[in-house]
């Protein structure tokens, strides 16, 4: 605990106390630590309510479409030659979360995804909760047992499988 105590005293709290008492840091920081977590809000909440202007959840969809609306003309992706801004980036998971409907993906599906670090995966992050289902990425690393074991257990209703890694699915 103590070691835990001294490591965030240095790294979250080193920038407010230049030139103050090793001492005084030690009071400032139990006296902050010992306050509820309302209290360390940079701005006190007290007496708002909730309500669409103050508060809105992210999700990966909301994400997608305020930065395609926001951002439109941005990069969202670079790889390699292939370069895509946000419009056609939410463009695309709409597409691709069209699709899986068709396909007859419903709400609560798991589709599982076993491929690298490209756009397709990234595309999928988005669409899969698009179409209501729940995404189940698998690593690249497992074995082909241990990437039978994680399918069955997911009850993946559709495997993507970049062409990279076909010998282990």
């Amino acid at each position: 605990m103590n070691h835990f105590f001294r490591r965030r005293s240095s790294i979250c709290t080193s920038w407010l106390f230049n030139g103050a008492t090793k001492e005084t840091r030690r009071t400032s920081i139990r006296r902050s630590l010992c306050q509820s977590p309302e209290a360390w809000s940079w701005k006190s909440m007290d007496g708002m309510v909730s309500s669409p202007a103050n508060y809105v959840p992210l999700s990966p969809v909301s994400f997608l479409e305020r930065a395609a609306k926001v951002y439109g003309d941005r990069t969202s992706v670079v790889y390699g030659y292939a370069e895509f801004t946000w419009k056609q980036t939410h463009l695309r998971c709409v597409k691709l979360a069209s699709a899986l409907t068709r396909l007859g993906v419903s709400t609560g599906d798991v589709i599982a995804i076993l491929a690298p670090n490209i756009p397709a995966m990234q595309e999928l992050h988005f669409a899969v909760p698009m179409a209501g289902a729940v995404i189940c990425a698998l690593n690249t690393r497992h074995n082909s047992s241990m990437i039978s074991v994680l399918v069955r257990h997911s009850e993946a209703k559709i495997i993507f499988v970049d062409h990279q890694l076909l010998h282990i699915a």
